[in-house]
């Protein structure tokens, strides 16, 4: 990609490129490693290139949410930049003389283009808080909320707070959540993911939206859920609960007892007990990146007794090997 002259790409340039957009997309490990390097050899596009990821973020976040597919982004994306082509008589470059223009023209595009521009001026005024694999990090919002994020999570919110205005965070990931409580206005706190909303009606809790599955644990006071894959159902959960969503089936899922070590990586460890192993394979995988791969198969459901550390990826794996008696493939 070294051929791009990236280096002279503006907003307008990042949002039309392909090898951009797979970055903010699906990013993958030699893409991710070619935007950091240019990123640090060039500081001075750090800004065109956060108002474009913000912009392209927007468009499938307003996409996800109303359950479109990834062909039908694309061409509406195409349909925009012809559009756009059209307006600026083949010179779309002309453009960077007066950015403004990019934005007046989307009064004109089609209702796609503007929505997802409404989404970029709010996450100008939006706080992004996300960790990286074998990270975790404790934040504190603006109403004094306390907030563990886990690895690699991703959590939004506005800048500013009204407290006579509801507090809505956005997850993906997972992350455990003390809430403060205001007492003068009641605003509620709710927690936003593509299948659940959570709307705090206590204090301590933990959600954690990984692949397709939503899990929600109630440690401290009362939470309701609203599952969006079940029009008008709600349910309302006591503390030491904890259901599991499965969006695929849209079953109203069964309240289930939790088990108190099940929140325990808070505190920079992931403790099991008597759990099979293969569950905690699939949490080292989500928060390392790692597939662990079994030299025999018939250890998957071995239940193991253990403590795995989240910061440190190649201790986590010794501690298993040494309780499971084998090293993983290579």
């Amino acid at each position: 990609m070294s051929h791009k002259n990236f280096k002279n790409y503006l907003f307008e340039d990042f949002i039309k490129d392909s090898y951009f957009r797979e970055w903010v997309y699906s990013p993958n490990e030699a893409v991710s490693a070619f935007w950091d390097a240019f990123l640090e050899e060039h500081p001075s596009k750090s800004l065109d290139i956060e108002k474009a990821k913000l912009f392209l973020e927007g468009v499938h976040e307003y996409y996800d949410s109303n359950r479109v597919s990834e062909a039908q982004i694309q061409e509406k994306y195409q349909e925009f930049v012809s559009k756009y082509a059209n307006k600026t008589t083949g010179k779309i470059r002309v453009l960077k003389r007066n950015r403004k223009r990019v934005f007046n023209y989307v009064a004109a595009a089609s209702i796609v283009v503007l929505v997802a521009f409404s989404l970029f001026y709010k996450n100008i005024n939006t706080d992004y808080y996300t960790t990286a694999y074998g990270e975790y990090k404790k934040i504190e919002l603006p109403d004094g909320t306390q907030v563990t994020l886990g690895a690699n999570s991703k959590l939004r919110l506005a800048k500013k707070w009204d407290k006579a205005v509801d507090r809505k965070v956005w997850l993906d990931g997972e992350a455990y959540f003390n809430v403060t409580t205001i007492e003068e206005t009641q605003a509620k706190f709710i927690v936003i993911t593509d299948d659940v909303n959570v709307e705090v009606l206590g204090t301590a809790f933990n959600v954690d939206n990984r692949k397709e599955d939503t899990k929600v644990i109630l440690d401290k006071g009362k939470i309701k859920l609203d599952i969006k894959g079940n029009l008008n159902k709600q349910l309302l959960m006591a503390p030491g609960e904890k259901i599991t969503y499965k969006a695929k089936s849209r079953k109203l899922p069964e309240k289930q007892k939790a088990k108190k070590d099940e929140t325990s990586w808070r505190d920079g460890v992931m403790t099991y007990t008597n759990t099979p192993l293969h569950v905690v394979l699939a949490k080292m995988e989500d928060v390392y990146g790692i597939q662990l791969k079994l030299k025999d198969n018939a250890l998957r459901d071995k239940e193991v007794t253990v403590g795995v550390s989240i910061t440190n990826q190649e201790v986590a794996v010794t501690t298993i090997e040494r309780i499971i008696g084998t090293e993983f493939i290579k």
